[in-house]
């Protein structure tokens, strides 16, 4: 009778060991999922067999990442507005690098027209202080005078350069070189465009070619003036 109860003792002490630990890992557990955060459950292949598995993973939450910046748009039209030629220094006549002097209708024949020229580096000697020369502008590479015809398209009439002045393409006085010009624009009657080669020096070294309109005949002519 006594061996009987001696078993029964012990057997009570190993199921109150039993339910101990039962409890403690309980316990461990619940502590676990305390500081990780529920589980969540995710649905992917993680073999070759062609099924789905089911991974538990930490309910820890962690930023989305930062989508990419989206491109700018590229525009697709055109301006609204684009600037007629008519609108441009000139009426669109000559490019950017002539400077203007006079625009308009110049010579009065009820054309737009242009007078311009390209500078050029020398500078003007003592003898452009002197009366003949009052109103000469420069140094010149070139000076031209352009109209539209009937269709809107330039047309160059007066064109003069270091080699000589050319009325309708075709030259009229040689300037043998010249370094630079200096020229004048005179908008009465008769309109006449004047041109003096000059040297290095600045100084003219020949005759003032000029260019006058003929408004009876609606054309330039080539003249000579006196020059110093």
């Amino acid at each position: 009778m006594r061996r009987n109860e001696e078993l029964f003792d012990r057997l009570s002490q190993v199921a109150q060991f039993a339910v101990a630990v039962v409890l403690g890992l309980a316990a461990f557990v619940a502590f676990i999922n305390l500081i990780s955060g529920p589980t969540q459950s995710i649905t992917a292949e993680t073999d070759a067999a062609g099924k789905s598995d089911e991974i538990l993973a930490s309910g820890q939450s962690y930023p989305n990442p930062a989508l990419p910046t989206p491109l700018p748009a590229i525009a697709t039209s055109l301006p609204a507005a684009i600037t007629p030629l008519a609108a441009l220094p000139g009426g669109g006549l000559v490019g950017a690098e002539w400077l203007i002097i006079a625009s308009g209708d110049t010579n009065r024949n009820g054309r737009p027209d242009v007078v311009a020229y390209k500078p050029a580096s020398v500078i003007p000697g003592t003898s452009f202080s002197q009366g003949q020369y009052v109103g000469y502008i420069g140094s010149a590479a070139e000076v031209v005078f352009v109209e539209a015809d009937g269709s809107g398209r330039a047309q160059v009439q007066v064109f003069a350069s270091r080699a000589g002045m050319d009325l309708y393409g075709g030259r009229q006085v040689s300037f043998n070189n010249a370094a630079a010009l200096m020229f004048s624009v005179t908008t009465g009657t008769p309109v006449t465009i004047s041109v003096v080669p000059i040297d290095g020096a600045g100084n003219p070294f020949a005759q003032t070619a000029a260019a006058r309109w003929d408004s009876a005949a609606g054309i330039w002519r080539a003249t000579d003036i006196a020059g110093k």
